[in-house]
């Protein structure tokens, strides 16, 4: 052990210490960098997608206060330009139907982009062992 640590560059006087440095290396490799390998797809389907899906709903609702399809939606009862005659109620009314259909489109367009992130979020560590063992059969 000592002299595979002397290879290395690490000197040691004492081969009791470099014994234990040795173990200790070998405990951070084994345990620490193994067991968190082991532990990121259970995180990543847990936690990590519980983060996700609340950054995706606080973008999917940013997203429709940018668009304000709120604001629009309730106002579309209410004359443009304060024009209460029957007329301007009527083309008020559709030309905000229109700017509602508009709105709408682009609310899914966004919720479609949100929704083919969490997909991309879902199969990445599929796709990666998925690749992983493609590598090591061509060799």
């Amino acid at each position: 052990m000592a002299n595979i640590l002397s290879r290395l560059g690490v000197r040691c006087k004492n081969v009791l210490r470099c014994i234990n440095m040795a173990n200790g290396i070998l405990k951070f490799l084994l345990y620490d960098i193994l067991l968190d390998a082991l532990y990121t797809p259970v995180w990543w389907y847990t936690a990590g997608l519980a983060g996700t899906l609340r950054s995706l709903a606080r973008a999917a609702a940013q997203g429709a206060q940018i668009i304000g399809i709120g604001i629009w939606a309730r106002s579309v009862f209410k004359p443009m330009y304060g024009e209460y005659s029957p007329q301007g109620r009527i083309v008020s009314f559709f030309m905000r139907i229109v700017v509602l259909l508009f709105m709408t489109v682009q609310m899914g367009v966004w919720l479609g982009i949100l929704l083919v992130l969490l997909v991309v979020w879902l199969a990445l560590p599929v796709l990666l062992v998925w690749q992983i063992i493609r590598v090591f059969t061509l060799l």
